[in-house]
């Protein structure tokens, strides 16, 4: 690991820029890949129902992983300005506080969601249809989402401390062992959707523990360290939070370009819930097997989206019907 660290300060730009780039690329792929093996998995071995439970929890999965996109860029900013001025420990401090936070931050939300799953099922749009499937999906998942902002904040501080390609394979890995669980659960075992959430809760728990692990274990300059519990420390942990998030807005303009695409499709699900239930209908001859999200897209109407594959696109269209129920239905276009 020693050997295939990255120096940031003698290589070139060029050279940096292509070590970086391709563990980059693959791991965001890889991460894609996640939700892309749930949908295809769910869809042949669920149906209709299981694609609309399973996307009716995405919106909430969304909120928590642009707050760790957040925070992890602005933490990795913060961290690396300690680190051009040699103040490794501030770096360090930085990258705890951090990590400490979006662990307290989700666990205390994720209690609140496991303590009641009915409404929060409700909240995000699950009609009395679909609640079960959606029940299941979320008892299941839910309690791996701090394990998903461990990984969240975690790579982009592991790029940093200059190991791009482990950033790398805590995707990977947790990608591809999410396909063959999916299958597992869901084909041999039957799980159905309760089995596609188990799946993604155990590989998204082994990329947060890789990612958790090379902090605490082999880090080069960015390694985990103690925390005071004064009331002064816990004051100025708080002030670097924010000071993180306050970095992100100012400087980091990647830092809104990843949070906000993320957030208004969560957005749009929950300034609706009160006026529209989601239910999910496969159109006539046509096989289940994309997500029935609520689409935002600039300079296009709201409910519509085209999705292309190799000059095929499929139209997602979300159709209002009567007494406030939205009934949704993909239709392929050849």
């Amino acid at each position: 690991m020693e050997r295939d660290a990255i120096d940031f300060g003698s290589l070139k730009v060029s050279v940096l820029f292509r070590r970086l780039f391709i563990p980059t690329l693959c791991g965001m792929l890889s991460i894609s890949a996640v939700t892309v093996a749930d949908g295809i998995f769910v869809g042949q071995g669920v149906g209709s129902d299981g694609i609309a439970a399973v996307n009716i929890y995405v919106p909430l999965l969304m909120v928590f992983q642009g707050m760790g996109f957040m925070i992890g860029i602005g933490c990795s900013v913060v961290a690396s300005i300690h680190l051009s001025q040699s103040k490794i420990r501030a770096a360090r401090l930085n990258v705890t506080q951090a990590m400490v936070f979006v662990t307290a931050v989700t666990l205390l939300l994720s209690s609140a969601i496991l303590l009641f799953p009915d409404r929060t099922a409700v909240l995000l749009g699950a009609s009395e249809h679909l609640l079960p499937l959606v029940k299941d999906y979320l008892l299941w998942f839910t309690p791996a989402l701090v394990f998903q902002m461990w990984t969240a904040v975690g790579l982009f501080v592991i790029r940093l401390d200059g190991a791009p390609k482990l950033a790398m394979w805590c995707s990977v890995i947790s990608a591809l062992l999410n396909v063959l669980l999916d299958w597992l659960f869901i084909f041999p075992l039957g799980r159905g959707v309760m089995g596609a959430a188990f799946a993604t809760a155990i590989s998204v728990s082994v990329g947060g523990g890789i990612a958790l692990w090379y902090l605490l274990c082999r880090a080069r300059s960015l390694s985990l360290c103690p925390l005071k519990g004064s009331r002064k420390s816990l004051r100025l942990s708080l002030r670097n939070v924010v000071k993180d998030f306050i970095v992100v807005v100012n400087n980091a303009a990647t830092g809104i370009t990843d949070f906000a695409p993320t957030q208004i499709p969560a957005i749009f699900q929950f300034v609706n819930r009160t006026s529209h239930t989601v239910d999910a209908i496969p159109a006539p001859g046509c096989q289940p097997f994309q997500a029935v999200i609520p689409i935002v897209r600039q300079g296009e109407h709201i409910g519509q989206q085209s999705l292309g594959f190799q000059g095929q696109p499929l139209i997602l269209q979300v159709v209002v019907a009567h007494n406030g129920v939205v009934d949704v239905f993909i239709d392929a276009e050849c």
